[in-house]
Protein backbone atom coordinates (compact mmCIF):
# COMPACT_ATOMS: atom_id res chain seq x y z
CA UNK A 1 0.00 0.00 0.00
CA UNK A 2 2.92 2.38 0.43
CA UNK A 3 4.04 2.06 -2.91
CA UNK A 4 0.44 2.75 -4.52
CA UNK A 5 0.53 5.93 -2.30
CA UNK A 6 4.14 7.18 -3.16
CA UNK A 7 3.26 7.61 -6.55
CA UNK A 8 3.16 11.24 -7.79
CA UNK A 9 -0.99 12.30 -7.93
CA UNK A 10 -2.05 14.61 -10.73
CA UNK A 11 -5.06 16.88 -8.56
CA UNK A 12 -8.94 16.08 -10.13
CA UNK A 13 -9.74 19.45 -9.03
CA UNK A 14 -12.90 21.73 -11.31
CA UNK A 15 -11.48 22.06 -14.82
CA UNK A 16 -8.52 19.78 -14.63
CA UNK A 17 -8.17 18.17 -18.30
CA UNK A 18 -9.03 14.41 -17.58
CA UNK A 19 -8.40 13.67 -21.16
CA UNK A 20 -4.59 14.46 -20.84
CA UNK A 21 -4.21 13.02 -17.09
CA UNK A 22 -5.63 9.42 -19.47
CA UNK A 23 -3.40 10.22 -22.25
CA UNK A 24 0.00 10.19 -19.80
CA UNK A 25 -1.58 6.82 -18.48
CA UNK A 26 0.36 3.76 -20.00
CA UNK A 27 -1.30 2.17 -22.92
CA UNK A 28 -0.89 -1.29 -24.69
CA UNK A 29 -3.03 -3.13 -27.22
CA UNK A 30 -2.50 -6.15 -29.00
CA UNK A 31 -4.65 -5.01 -31.54
CA UNK A 32 -4.58 -1.91 -33.70
CA UNK A 33 -7.43 0.61 -32.72
CA UNK A 34 -9.37 2.83 -35.19
CA UNK A 35 -9.58 6.82 -34.12
CA UNK A 36 -13.23 5.79 -33.34
CA UNK A 37 -12.19 3.10 -30.71
CA UNK A 38 -9.39 5.09 -29.17
CA UNK A 39 -11.55 8.16 -28.66
CA UNK A 40 -14.56 6.46 -27.32
CA UNK A 41 -12.17 4.38 -24.87
CA UNK A 42 -10.60 8.27 -23.63
CA UNK A 43 -14.08 8.89 -23.29
CA UNK A 44 -15.25 6.01 -21.10
CA UNK A 45 -11.74 6.22 -18.79
CA UNK A 46 -13.04 9.96 -18.12
CA UNK A 47 -16.57 8.52 -17.60
CA UNK A 48 -14.96 6.24 -14.62
CA UNK A 49 -13.14 9.19 -13.34
CA UNK A 50 -15.86 11.83 -13.62
CA UNK A 51 -18.16 9.17 -11.40
CA UNK A 52 -15.88 8.78 -8.79
CA UNK A 53 -14.92 12.30 -9.08
CA UNK A 54 -18.20 13.76 -9.25
CA UNK A 55 -20.27 10.97 -7.02
CA UNK A 56 -23.38 12.12 -8.38
CA UNK A 57 -26.37 9.85 -9.92
CA UNK A 58 -25.62 11.70 -13.30
CA UNK A 59 -21.82 11.00 -13.15
CA UNK A 60 -22.43 7.68 -12.08
CA UNK A 61 -25.38 6.58 -14.93
CA UNK A 62 -23.70 7.88 -17.60
CA UNK A 63 -20.54 6.07 -17.05
CA UNK A 64 -22.11 2.56 -16.00
CA UNK A 65 -25.51 2.80 -18.18
CA UNK A 66 -23.90 4.53 -21.49
CA UNK A 67 -26.51 3.07 -23.96
CA UNK A 68 -30.10 2.95 -24.70
CA UNK A 69 -30.66 -0.91 -23.91
CA UNK A 70 -30.41 -2.22 -20.61
CA UNK A 71 -32.25 -3.93 -18.55
CA UNK A 72 -31.59 -5.06 -14.31
CA UNK A 73 -31.08 -8.59 -12.82
CA UNK A 74 -34.02 -10.24 -11.35
CA UNK A 75 -33.10 -9.85 -7.92
CA UNK A 76 -32.53 -6.34 -7.99
CA UNK A 77 -36.06 -6.19 -10.31
CA UNK A 78 -37.74 -7.99 -7.47
CA UNK A 79 -36.24 -5.57 -4.80
CA UNK A 80 -37.64 -2.48 -6.26
CA UNK A 81 -40.78 -3.90 -6.90
CA UNK A 82 -41.47 -5.95 -3.64
CA UNK A 83 -39.26 -4.34 -0.79
CA UNK A 84 -38.97 -0.47 -2.26
CA UNK A 85 -42.87 -0.52 -3.43
CA UNK A 86 -42.02 1.22 -7.05
CA UNK A 87 -44.76 0.05 -9.20
CA UNK A 88 -43.37 -2.54 -11.92
CA UNK A 89 -45.03 -0.51 -14.88
CA UNK A 90 -42.45 2.48 -14.08
CA UNK A 91 -39.65 -0.12 -13.73
CA UNK A 92 -40.16 -1.26 -17.06
CA UNK A 93 -41.21 1.97 -18.48
CA UNK A 94 -38.99 4.05 -16.80
CA UNK A 95 -36.20 2.43 -15.79
CA UNK A 96 -33.60 5.09 -15.03
CA UNK A 97 -36.21 6.74 -13.02
CA UNK A 98 -37.01 3.78 -11.02
CA UNK A 99 -33.08 3.07 -10.76
CA UNK A 100 -33.01 6.34 -9.31
CA UNK A 101 -35.61 6.13 -6.87
CA UNK A 102 -33.77 2.97 -5.42
CA UNK A 103 -30.09 4.59 -5.00
CA UNK A 104 -31.21 7.43 -3.58
CA UNK A 105 -33.01 4.99 -1.05
CA UNK A 106 -30.53 2.65 -0.59
CA UNK A 107 -27.57 4.81 -0.26
CA UNK A 108 -29.06 7.89 1.15
CA UNK A 109 -27.03 7.07 4.46
CA UNK A 110 -23.50 6.90 1.74
CA UNK A 111 -23.92 9.81 -0.65
CA UNK A 112 -20.64 11.90 -1.30
CA UNK A 113 -18.99 13.96 -3.85
CA UNK A 114 -15.63 14.33 -4.83
CA UNK A 115 -13.92 10.87 -3.37
CA UNK A 116 -11.73 11.16 -5.91
CA UNK A 117 -9.68 14.04 -5.88
CA UNK A 118 -6.11 12.86 -7.78
CA UNK A 119 -4.88 10.09 -10.32
CA UNK A 120 -1.55 8.64 -10.43
CA UNK A 121 -1.10 8.77 -13.95
CA UNK A 122 2.45 6.62 -13.88
CA UNK A 123 0.36 3.95 -11.85
CA UNK A 124 -2.24 3.58 -14.26
CA UNK A 125 -2.99 1.33 -17.16
CA UNK A 126 -5.05 0.57 -20.04
CA UNK A 127 -5.07 -2.14 -21.51
CA UNK A 128 -6.61 -3.85 -24.66
CA UNK A 129 -6.82 -7.46 -26.39
CA UNK A 130 -8.35 -9.46 -28.56
CA UNK A 131 -10.12 -12.46 -27.75
CA UNK A 132 -12.27 -15.59 -29.23
CA UNK A 133 -13.11 -16.68 -25.50
CA UNK A 134 -14.07 -15.14 -22.45
CA UNK A 135 -13.81 -17.54 -19.62
CA UNK A 136 -13.23 -15.68 -16.46
CA UNK A 137 -14.96 -12.78 -15.10
CA UNK A 138 -12.23 -9.72 -14.09
CA UNK A 139 -12.43 -10.61 -10.44
CA UNK A 140 -10.74 -14.18 -11.24
CA UNK A 141 -8.53 -13.01 -14.24
CA UNK A 142 -6.64 -10.75 -11.90
CA UNK A 143 -6.37 -13.50 -9.03
CA UNK A 144 -4.97 -15.91 -12.05
CA UNK A 145 -2.67 -12.99 -12.78
CA UNK A 146 -0.96 -12.32 -8.99
CA UNK A 147 -2.18 -8.77 -9.51
CA UNK A 148 -0.90 -6.86 -6.08
CA UNK A 149 -4.05 -6.95 -3.62
CA UNK A 150 -5.39 -6.50 -0.36
CA UNK A 151 -8.30 -8.43 -0.62
CA UNK A 152 -9.93 -8.23 -4.06
CA UNK A 153 -13.68 -7.00 -3.85
CA UNK A 154 -16.27 -7.42 -6.95
CA UNK A 155 -20.24 -6.76 -6.60
CA UNK A 156 -22.87 -8.96 -9.09
CA UNK A 157 -23.72 -6.92 -11.71
CA UNK A 158 -27.17 -5.44 -11.05
CA UNK A 159 -27.79 -3.67 -14.48
CA UNK A 160 -26.88 -5.59 -17.90
CA UNK A 161 -26.42 -3.50 -20.98
CA UNK A 162 -27.01 -4.89 -24.07
CA UNK A 163 -25.61 -5.87 -26.25
CA UNK A 164 -23.78 -8.20 -23.54
CA UNK A 165 -20.19 -9.11 -23.97
CA UNK A 166 -21.30 -12.58 -25.07
CA UNK A 167 -23.66 -11.66 -27.64
CA UNK A 168 -20.87 -9.43 -29.30
CA UNK A 169 -18.27 -12.40 -29.11
CA UNK A 170 -21.02 -14.61 -30.91
CA UNK A 171 -21.86 -12.06 -33.32
CA UNK A 172 -18.65 -11.28 -34.57
CA UNK A 173 -16.81 -14.56 -33.30
CA UNK A 174 -14.16 -12.02 -31.65
CA UNK A 175 -14.04 -8.94 -28.69
CA UNK A 176 -11.96 -6.48 -27.83
CA UNK A 177 -11.90 -6.41 -23.93
CA UNK A 178 -10.32 -3.57 -22.06
CA UNK A 179 -8.49 -3.35 -18.82
CA UNK A 180 -8.14 -0.32 -16.74
CA UNK A 181 -6.03 0.01 -13.75
CA UNK A 182 -6.84 3.08 -12.01
CA UNK A 183 -4.85 4.43 -8.99
CA UNK A 184 -6.79 7.28 -7.23
CA UNK A 185 -6.13 9.52 -4.28
CA UNK A 186 -9.41 9.63 -1.99
CA UNK A 187 -9.95 12.23 0.64
CA UNK A 188 -10.36 11.82 3.75
CA UNK A 189 -6.73 10.74 3.95
CA UNK A 190 -8.60 7.27 2.93
CA UNK A 191 -5.90 4.39 1.83
CA UNK A 192 -4.79 4.82 -1.55
CA UNK A 193 -5.56 1.31 -3.38
CA UNK A 194 -5.74 0.37 -7.33
CA UNK A 195 -9.52 0.00 -8.68
CA UNK A 196 -10.03 -2.33 -11.78
CA UNK A 197 -12.94 -1.72 -14.74
CA UNK A 198 -12.57 -4.28 -17.48
CA UNK A 199 -14.94 -2.90 -20.53
CA UNK A 200 -15.48 -4.51 -24.17
CA UNK A 201 -15.90 -3.12 -27.64
CA UNK A 202 -19.82 -2.91 -28.76
CA UNK A 203 -19.53 -2.17 -32.78
CA UNK A 204 -23.51 -1.42 -32.64
CA UNK A 205 -22.98 1.17 -30.32
CA UNK A 206 -19.63 2.73 -30.78
CA UNK A 207 -18.79 2.68 -27.41
CA UNK A 208 -16.65 0.65 -24.93
CA UNK A 209 -19.12 -1.17 -22.39
CA UNK A 210 -18.50 -1.77 -18.95
CA UNK A 211 -17.89 -5.53 -17.98
CA UNK A 212 -16.59 -5.64 -14.49
CA UNK A 213 -15.28 -3.37 -11.42
CA UNK A 214 -12.53 -4.86 -8.60
CA UNK A 215 -11.26 -2.97 -5.99
CA UNK A 216 -7.79 -4.57 -4.94
CA UNK A 217 -8.43 -3.36 -0.82
CA UNK A 218 -10.97 -5.00 1.26
CA UNK A 219 -10.83 -3.95 4.70
CA UNK A 220 -13.09 -1.94 6.53
CA UNK A 221 -11.93 1.72 5.37
CA UNK A 222 -12.86 0.70 1.69
CA UNK A 223 -15.94 3.54 1.04
CA UNK A 224 -18.05 1.72 -1.29
CA UNK A 225 -19.10 4.20 -4.02
CA UNK A 226 -19.78 2.75 -7.06
CA UNK A 227 -23.55 0.63 -8.30
CA UNK A 228 -21.99 -2.16 -11.01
Amino acid sequence: MDGWAAEPFVGLQTGADLRAIVGEMKFESTVALSDEEQKALTNAVVDFIEAYRKGTFEALSKFRIPVKDYHFTRSLTNAMIDHFHIPAATVRDEPMFAFQTWWYTVHKDRLYSNYWIGISPSNCQIRVEESKSITNDLITTLRLGNVPNVGFVSSRPSIVLEPTLQQVLDENGSIEVATVRIVPKPRDNDVVYPVYLRMYWSPKNGKWLPDGLVSAFSRGERKVTLFF
